[in-house]
Order: C-alpha cells, then structure tokens, then sequence
C-alpha cells in the first residue's frame, strides 16, 4: 500500500475499474485510518472528479451490492 494518501486514493479508483474488490476494500480501510482535519481537504479535492463518474463495470457493481444485501 502506497504511503501517500493520494497515491491510495489513486490506487482505490484504479482497482474500482477493474473491480478488484480486495483491493477497494484495502484502500477503503487505508483512507479511514489516515484521515485526519489536515488532510481532508486535499482528500475532497482529490476525490471530486470521481464523484459521480461512470464505470465500465457498473452492472458488476450494482450486482456485488444485491448480493450483499
């Protein structure tokens, strides 16, 4: 996993592409643990051209949540 904050929020959107859910999840557990009332801004501004992207594998995603349910 890559020190830099940044360098996991990359990381988690690459891994939410090619929809390596291990991976997501990782991330998703690094980004927890090291957020913090410095770096949330950069996080936010980091994020913001993700928000609301389409994915190649949307079906894939929106059927790993049925099955969660």
């Amino acid at each position: 996993m890559p020190e830099d904050l940044l360098s996991v929020i990359e990381l988690y959107f690459m891994a939410y592409d090619f929809q390596v859910l291990d991976l997501m999840q990782r991330c998703e557990n690094e980004l927890i643990n090291k957020i913090s009332a410095q770096n949330v801004t950069d996080i936010l501004i980091k994020l913001h051209p993700h928000l609301k992207r389409p994915s190649k594998h949307a079906n894939v995603v929106e059927d790993a949540e049925l099955l969660q349910i």
